[in-house]
């Protein structure tokens, strides 16, 4: 048991194979989240680790836009959390990665998967309900937004589908494609917003000061998460779909 440094507050360091001492501390789950209600958006948060308390100091990146560590570190938070993952999901992404579209059973299946907790019985319904009145409709939508250029516009396209919002949409994008896309996921944000670790913080505040609310504030924040998370990649090493997979596993950490 250590204790947390200015914090009246025990944390338990988890098992990090290869990881000792202070490099041991840095990969420390988080122990303490506070949600903050923020008028610029709808999840805010201030996640603090045994690591920010005891060895920012050490290591820091040189690099503009905010604080960060350095590549080496970054490549090593990704492949510790990224082990943590579950990867319940591997068969979603055999199965349908690569598909130049999808049917409307699908899409059930993404949808399903990505709004286990949050209303998937009625956006499952929305769905096939929308096939039966429009047959071949989703194949054409998906079909439409895989080919498109811009993340945007295929994110776009994919919200014209019921029971599919920003979120939803960028998990469809990410099973067609996971080396290119990412997921948006309030897990995923608090770790993006939480972990000194990555540096990209600053990005993202400056991104959501003056976003909508609804699905509106996600669809608009998606340029700037794509780019802070290939960013991640780039710094890392690793494939996009790896950084995913960390920040979701650190996301839950962080309760």
């Amino acid at each position: 048991m250590l204790k947390c440094a200015k914090r009246k507050v025990n944390c338990r360091l988890p098992v990090a194979s290869g990881l000792d001492g202070e490099r041991y501390a840095l990969f420390a789950a988080p122990i303490k989240t506070t949600v903050l209600r923020r008028k610029y958006g709808p999840v805010g948060l201030r996640a603090r680790t045994y690591a920010e308390d005891s060895v920012m100091q050490r290591g820091r990146s040189k690099r503009p836009g905010g604080l960060g560590m350095s590549d080496e570190t970054v490549t090593a938070w990704v492949d510790t959390w990224s082990s943590r993952y579950s990867g319940y999901d591997n068969r979603l992404f055999i199965d349908l990665g690569g598909r130049p579209e999808l049917n409307a059973e699908q899409l059930a299946r993404i949808v399903e998967w990505k709004s286990k907790r949050l209303w998937s019985a009625r956006k499952l319904r929305d769905v096939r309900a929308f096939e039966d009145a429009r047959p071949g409709r989703i194949t054409e939508i998906t079909r439409l937004a895989f080919s498109a250029s811009d993340p945007e516009l295929a994110l776009h396209i994919l919200t014209l589908l019921p029971g599919v919002q920003s979120r939803t949409a960028s998990a469809v994008l990410t099973v067609h494609d996971a080396a290119r896309y990412t997921i948006m996921d309030t897990n995923a944000l608090v770790a993006l917003r939480g972990e000194p670790v990555l540096g990209v913080q600053r990005e993202l505040e400056d991104a959501m000061a003056n976003l909508p609310s609804g699905d509106a504030w996600w669809r608009a924040l998606f340029p700037t998460w794509l780019r802070a998370c290939r960013k991640l990649a780039d710094r890392s090493g690793r494939p996009l779909r790896n950084v995913d997979q960390a920040l979701m596993a650190w996301g839950q950490a962080a309760g």
